[in-house]
């Protein structure tokens, strides 16, 4: 599949989620990953970064140990790194890394958005999509629905020997997989 992934992390509650999922990709036969997080630098401001450089490289240590923690039994080459880039330049600072790094996937979060943020705003998946010519792969973020229950989803593609491909995708109540969905009240 992918044998050198790119995974582009940051401070918020995605960065687990996409851990998780180079992990998964990882075990299909990638020999090496690359965790990097781009702290940006705020605009307007005084150049200060959202972390301190310190939380910044704790973000990655910890991520990294993950990563070889949870790939130990597989042959699987794991580092990171640390850039710093303003908001505007953290798009071409992933893509550029995983270029240098000969990656052959980026690996991103998924950030559910709503309302006009979601009609105007481009992501940093949009953003490195135009710019890299490499895949760009997105976890996908759990979902919230009313009444406060959160659902992940849960994707799988395995392929059969003869060559077709099968895939399904799930969705479970955070936390409870395998369970069935909370109950819902019907109308009247």
């Amino acid at each position: 599949m992918f044998a050198r992934l790119l995974v582009a992390i940051d401070e918020s509650p995605s960065t687990q989620v996409v851990l998780d999922f180079a992990t998964a990709l990882a075990r299909r036969g990638a020999t090496a990953i690359h965790v990097l997080h781009v702290n940006p630098l705020l605009v307007g401001g005084r150049g200060h970064a959202e972390l301190t450089e310190t939380e910044a490289a704790r973000l990655v240590e910890a991520a990294v140990r993950q990563l070889r923690e949870q790939l130990r039994s597989c042959d699987v080459k794991v580092t990171g790194s640390l850039a710093r880039a303003t908001c505007f330049q953290l798009p071409q600072v992933v893509a550029e890394t995983a270029e240098a790094r000969h990656s052959d996937a980026i690996v991103v979060g998924s950030r559910r958005r709503r309302g006009m943020r979601r009609l105007f705003g481009h992501g940093l998946r949009e953003r490195v999509t135009g710019l890299s010519p490499l895949p760009v792969l997105v976890a996908p973020a759990p979902l919230e629905v009313s009444g406060g229950h959160r659902f992940e989803h849960h994707a799988a593609a395995i392929d059969d020997p003869d060559g077709s491909a099968v895939s399904s995708r799930e969705a479970h109540p955070a936390g409870r997989r395998g369970s069935s969905p909370p109950p819902t009240r019907s109308p009247g």
